[in-house]
């Protein structure tokens, strides 16, 4: 009986050493499984740091773009009305100069048809300014 129980406490303690082995391992296996845990986690702050950042910057480069956008439209619309009121002045000068110059007699030299060399100078020279305006107003556009 006694060397029953004697095997009986040997059995059981080499019993308690495997159990303490296998608990120390899985205590091992799990420390490892929690570090990769973390580090996975790091990396995917890290990660998510990175796209928020990114995106941050797109949409702060969108909205320059957009404020561009609009400023350009601002600047047609401005060129837009400062054209139209080039061509009413033109308009209005060359009434003015029609009315000033009166019917033109049959006998004049071509340089001075339809009025003085002077003024036809000027209306060729304003002519020339409201192409470029005009333009200029196309590659706003």
């Amino acid at each position: 009986v006694k060397s029953g129980f004697e095997a009986l406490r040997r059995a059981q303690e080499e019993t308690e050493s495997e159990l303490s082995s296998v608990k120390r391992a899985k205590e091992e296996e799990m420390r490892v499984v929690m570090a990769e845990r973390q580090e996975l986690e790091g990396q995917l702050a890290s990660l998510m740091a990175a796209k928020e950042e990114e995106l941050s910057a797109v949409m702060a480069e969108k909205h320059e773009s957009e404020r561009e956008l609009v400023s350009a439209r601002e600047s047609a619309t401005k060129a837009q009305i400062e054209l139209a009121s080039l061509k009413d002045w033109l308009a209005e000068t060359e009434r003015e100069l029609s009315v000033l110059k009166g019917p033109s007699p049959p006998e004049q030299h071509p340089q001075e048809e339809g009025g003085s060399g002077k003024d036809n100078e000027k209306v060729a020279s304003l002519q020339r300014l409201l192409a470029e305006a005009e333009a200029d107003l196309e590659g706003v556009r």
